[in-house]
């Protein structure tokens, strides 16, 4: 883990928190690591909404222009954004070989070293500007 991101770790949960120190959730962390990493941040509802607004809901993904969908099979790298569906829909981001992502189970954000992930992401979502 990187000093930089501390602050984020010890970040309690918070349902649409994008503040670290104060709140945040899954989409939260992962779209403040990827500012941190000088990559535009997934947004969710603002680029959908803003799709629908423009007549092109149906190539909404909630991902700015920038992201490219991979297949999962091709491997995870730094910077991927990992998408999950269930139990629930959550999402997370690696940097420096770390999961990163929050939990309201858990009650804070979290990071663990990606090879103790056990469940494969249902999409995966790569920054190729």
């Amino acid at each position: 883990m990187t000093a930089d991101l501390r602050d984020i770790l010890h970040t309690p949960y918070e349902l649409g928190g994008r503040t670290p120190g104060i709140g945040l959730d899954c989409l939260g962390v992962v779209g403040e690591i990827a500012r941190r990493r000088g990559m535009a941040p997934p947004d969710g509802w603002p680029s959908i909404r803003d799709a629908w607004e423009h007549d092109e809901i149906e190539a909404s993904t909630g991902f700015p222009p920038g992201w490219v969908k991979q297949d999962p099979v091709v491997g995870v790298e730094d910077g991927d954004v990992l998408l999950f569906f269930e139990p629930h829909a959550w999402c997370s981001i690696v940097d420096g070989g770390m999961l990163w992502s929050a939990s309201h189970e858990q009650g804070s954000c979290f990071c663990m070293p990606l090879f103790r992930l056990r469940r494969k992401p249902i999409e995966v979502w790569r920054w190729q500007p």
